[in-house]
């Protein structure tokens, strides 16, 4: 069944002599027939025959190589090689794919003379993997000249740098798509990757990322022996019973022996641990890695034993691939999870084995980390074949318990390898998350099984927004398939913070991520210590004529724990003081009296909140509240009313972040604004009756519906107020509201590109002397493009090939275009100048360009933050000298976007907010501020440059 597009290749010895294979020395026919007609090329060791034209189907062809080829020396081969195969029906048009490479993507600490070699998913042919097809160059874009070879054994192509790469520094390798296999199909997608070289010397101090017993556990077993794991090899010579130590609540040293293996240093005990007690651990900084850095300070933990030692065998509890799985890749990384902890020194290729049934052991190495042992095989698996693993009751747990008996399992491989790259399929917290806790470990989830061993406070970061990276332990649950990151101390308060995972992250085939994968999130304000306040009541103080039937409400200045607002705290009393029986509720920050009868009529109430109402902090009130009101001489029997709502009824172009929002002409029982049994109060549907998820809150007088996630796109939505929504005298609503509105088009999704605080395809330069808090990045140009000062710059700086500007400038592209192309409920502006003017949420365009010229700039989101102003001009944006942008009402940077055809220029001490994505150039000019993106070469046809000057920029809060 060869493909009937087959080239036909013979591999030699040695070196051989072009000129002698030719189509008459290196011929293919038809079995019985003439011979085909073809081309013959030779590199190297490699003979190829290209046919002229598809070879027939399920026919028999035979190869033939005479005595005529010879090699360089002149010998001819001593007989002729003639060989033979039948077609299959069809032809090859599969593409073929890098499955690794060597070094891997973001790989560091590369030595200096390494070769860099690419391995394919199947034959390839040698005559297209050339100097032109296969580079190798710095980042910022000097090519290095060196030479190719292709293996066809290993279908490896190999690039040997003519010289020693220099230290400390990135290099960007490259396959085009002209590299072909022997069908002649191209790889779908040109091959990049990075690496960069070790440093000299290496100067960074190594680190201890995790412990057992951990910090501060207890029940600790008494044999238990104790461990930490570094983030690099060490030089085991120092690492001995002086410099990691293990004292008692007396501060007696315990006597002990140490060990260390892979990464790992292991103190054991000489004798059973006391019951009970506070152990202390310590690893000096006498401890140095193999380039002879010590640690930069005294690692210290503490743990707290049980009652008895560990005398439980440990267990495999999983592995991967599980027992008798089948199709089972061929570049597999075999696992075993354990039970606990285990000994590193136990874990040896001895002890944790695979062999082929029925067969010898295969090579391969052992790693293991905390709870996970694997087994990387030295080569690839055979195609559909049967390997057993096994595990033998040499391995050992911390305390030295074997295993009770060996574990042993089999799998069946496929037919191919594993190229599938995995993803981080959702974080936690989640992207543009608030509030979050201080304390908060953050996670990401895995499509796949990962391999632990690569998953490492290197590949696993998290930073301030535009800071320094902060210290923590990363860790990996094999089970869950997720990564933890925790913080080696709480975050600060009111804090933005990135988490990154690179593309050095691997699963257990070695496929790299698939893109580096960032996310940020927003830590919660300082402690609360403000006591809440009443803001409001109703009934007012001092009130009059109120009527018999009404509730008591009163509204606090933040949220209130809902267990302290009973009966007993929030009292009514009337005529002499006499107590009213009631009820009492409490919702968003509204409680509620309701008497259990009329009032009396013209009678003086009084009502009092003690001081025993606390906030969710705890904080009580500073004072207890009291007010007095009169009752009327009849009670109240008048319907409430709705006197506006947002949006109005059939309105248009509604942003898809919208709330919805309904103001009543007299305060509500909020209980009944929030019902949803037997029927619900407040409701949203769209398309039709589709119903929307959201949540409905209640403060003074306004109920608002805010949608769980953005509407759709150009979508016709309903909301309804139904008439059981009551006011605190119980009339409810006359007559259900209904009404209409139509969203427009979302709002343009900078996805990727939204960490960048300047981005260009040319060059950013700029006069010294700026601050950019956030990423900036060039592409395709390379690094020397960005000729701004680097310590001016608080983010990442990325060019030229890197992923993440290239996926940036993909993201941005999109979101230019679909801000360009919105057309629903556009307003066109008959004037270019927009100063001097205010403007609410929606989107407006000119014929030609925009200024900011007579007067500042107001933009007013009417109270909604999630309101959207989009401005589209065809030419330029100017802002004038001093000229600003002022936001009211809770617009937003983050929600401005200015789609600029040409170039914008801010001129000297502009205050601008929002997102500029201009199709060519933007400049700003010195003294001024920017709260937004600077997106220039943003039109899918797009190219230009970011000028910087003497100014700052910062990244919006979304």
């Amino acid at each position: 069944a060869v493909a009937t597009n087959k080239i036909i290749t013979a591999n030699f010895s040695e070196d051989m002599d072009s000129a002698t294979l030719t189509n008459t020395t290196f011929t293919v026919r038809e079995l019985g027939g003439a011979l085909i007609a073809g081309t013959v090329t030779n590199t190297s060791t490699t003979a190829v025959f290209k046919p002229a034209i598809l070879l027939k189907n399920s026919t028999t062809y035979v190869a033939n190589i005479t005595v005529g080829v010879k090699d360089l020396a002149g010998n001819a081969m001593a007989s002729a090689k003639t060989w033979s195969f039948v077609t299959g029906a069809t032809p090859d048009i599969v593409a073929p794919t890098v499955t690794s490479t060597d070094p891997f993507n973001t790989a560091v600490n590369v030595a200096t003379n390494k070769n860099i070699v690419a391995f394919f998913s199947e034959s390839m042919n040698s005559a297209t993997i050339t100097t032109a097809n296969f580079t190798v160059r710095k980042l910022d874009g000097a090519f290095i000249d060196g030479t190719i070879t292709y293996d066809s054994t290993t279908k490896a192509a190999t690039f040997k740098p003519a010289s020693s790469l220099a230290n400390s520094t990135t290099y960007v390798a490259n396959l085009t798509t002209a590299v072909e296999d022997l069908a002649g199909n191209t790889i779908a997608v040109a091959k990049t990757w990075r690496f960069t070289t070790i440093a000299a010397p290496d100067l960074v101090a190594p680190t201890v990322t995790s412990t057992s017993p951990a910090d501060g556990e207890i029940d600790v077993p008494t044999n238990k022996s104790v461990a930490a794991v570094f983030n690099e090899n060490m030089n085991p010579a120092t690492i001995t019973n002086t410099t990691f130590t293990l004292t008692d609540p007396g501060g007696a040293t315990v006597v002990g022996t140490v060990t260390y293996v892979g990464t790992t240093a292991t103190f054991k005990p000489a004798a059973v641990l006391g019951n009970s007690k506070v152990y202390t651990a310590r690893i000096t900084t006498g401890v140095k890695d193999t380039a002879g850095n010590a640690m930069a300070m005294v690692k210290t933990w503490s743990f707290t034993t049980g009652a008895a030692p560990d005398i439980a065998a440990p267990t495999v509890t999983t592995v991967d691939p599980v027992d008798a799985a089948t199709a089972v890749a061929t570049n597999k990384i075999i696992t075993a999870n354990f039970s606990e902890d285990m000994d590193s020194a136990t874990l040896t290729s001895t002890t944790f084995t695979v062999r082929e049934l029925g067969g010898a052991l295969i090579t391969g190495a052992v790693t293991h980390t905390s709870t996970t042992a694997a087994f990387k095989p030295a080569i690839l698996l055979k195609n559909s074949t049967t390997y057993v693993a096994n595990i033998t009751v040499g391995v050992k747990d911390l305390a030295g318990n074997a295993m009770a008996t060996a574990k042993t399992w089999s799998f069946v491989t496929g037919a191919a390898p594993d190229i599938v790259a995995p993803t981080v399929t959702s974080t936690d917290p989640f992207n543009t998350a608030v509030n979050v806790a201080i304390n908060k470990s953050i996670v990401a989830s895995f499509s796949e099984s990962m391999n632990s061993a690569t998953i490492t406070t290197a590949n696993f970061t998290v930073r301030k927004l535009g800071g320094v990276f902060i210290d923590g332990t990363v860790t990996y649950d094999s089970t869950a398939k997720t990564a933890t990151f925790k913080p080696a101390s709480s975050l600060a308060y009111s804090t933005t913070y990135v988490a990154e995972i690179n593309t050095a992250v691997e699963d257990l085939a070695g496929n790299e991520l698939g893109a580096l994968k960032s996310w940020s999130f927003t830590t919660g304000a300082e402690p609360d210590t403000t006591a809440p306040q009443v803001t409001s009541t109703n009934p007012l103080n001092a009130a009059t004529g109120v009527a018999i039937n009404t509730s008591v409400a009163a509204e606090f200045s933040e949220s209130l724990d809902a267990g302290t607002v009973n009966v007993t705290t929030f009292k009514l009393a009337g005529p002499g003081g006499t107590p009213v029986d009631g009820t009492v509720t409490y919702s968003g920050t509204t409680a509620t009296f309701k008497p259990g009868s009329l009032l009396a009529y013209s009678s003086i109430y009084t009502t009092q909140i003690t001081t025993g109402v606390r906030d969710l902090a705890g904080n009580a009130l500073a004072a207890i509240k009291s007010w007095s009101f009169t009752t009327g001489a009849e009670p109240d029997t008048t319907a409430p009313q709705i006197t506006s709502v947002y949006p109005i009824n059939g309105a248009q172009d509604i942003g898809c972040k919208e709330a919805i929002t309904v103001t009543f002409d007299e305060d509500m029982d909020s209980a009944t604004i929030f019902q949803t049994t037997p029927k619900v109060t407040f409701t949203l549907t769209g398309p039709g009756l589709t119903p929307v998820a959201g949540v409905v809150t209640y403060v003074d007088k306004i109920a608002k519906f805010t949608p769980g996630s953005d509407l759709a796109d150009n979508t016709l939505f309903t909301a309804t107020i139904d008439t059981q929504a009551k006011d605190l005298a119980g009339n409810q609503l006359a007559t259900a509201k209904v009404w209409t509105f139509t969203t427009g088009q979302s709002e343009p999704v900078l996805g990727r590109s939204s960490s960048f605080a300047l981005m260009a395809s040319t060059a950013i330069s700029g006069v010294a002397g700026s601050e950019i808090n956030g990423d900036v990045g060039v592409s395709p140009a390379a690094l020397t493009s960005i000729t701004l000062t680097k310590s001016e710059i608080n983010g990442n700086i990325y060019s030229a090939t890197d992923q993440p500007i290239v996926d940036a400038i993909t993201d941005l592209r999109v979101a230019y275009d679909t801000a360009k192309a919105k057309a629903t409920n556009v307003e066109t502006l008959a004037t270019k100048d927009l100063g001097g003017k205010t403007f609410y949420p929606g989107l407006y365009k000119t014929g030609d360009s925009f200024d900011i010229t007579s007067g500042d700039l107001t933009l007013d989101a009417r109270g909604n933050e999630n309101s959207v102003f989009i401005f589209q001009m065809p030419t330029t944006l100017t802002v004038a000298v001093g000229r600003k942008v002022i936001l009211i009402n809770n617009a937003k940077a983050s929600n401005i976007y200015w789609q600029v055809g040409s170039s914008a220029t801010l001129n000297t001490t502009t205050v601008f907010k929002g997102n500029i994505m201009a199709n060519v150039s933007i400049t700003v000019n010195g003294g001024s501020n920017v709260e937004g993106r600077l997106l220039a070469a943003a039109g899918t046809g797009g190219s230009g440059a970011v000028v910087f000057n003497t100014s700052i920029i910062t990244i919006p809060v979304p």
